[in-house]
């Protein structure tokens, strides 16, 4: 992935779920199973997106293959991030 790309990722990436001050998106996430909001915004949203959790910025990545990409391409930026993934049923 080249710089092109990585600034097509910022572009994207600046895609902020709207929240409230202070709290971000916190509040929307208050289920014990908070993946299910991350699918739903991804399905409104797109594959990667923005929610703020407190004083905290996160990207959000759900796709594979977008995060594989995003890893080999930029070794030093997975050093800054938190992997999860959700098998489905």
């Amino acid at each position: 992935m080249g710089a092109k790309t990585m600034y097509l990722l910022s572009i994207l990436a600046s895609l902020a779920i709207p929240g409230v001050p202070i709290l971000g998106n916190l509040h929307q996430l208050k289920d014990k199973k908070p993946f299910k909001a991350f699918y739903a915004w991804a399905q409104k949203y797109g594959p990667i997106y923005t929610i703020k959790l407190g004083a905290s910025t996160m990207v959000v990545i759900n796709s594979s293959e977008i995060a594989k990409e995003v890893s080999k391409s930029n070794p030093s930026f997975t050093h800054q991030c938190a992997f999860y993934s959700v098998k489905r049923r």
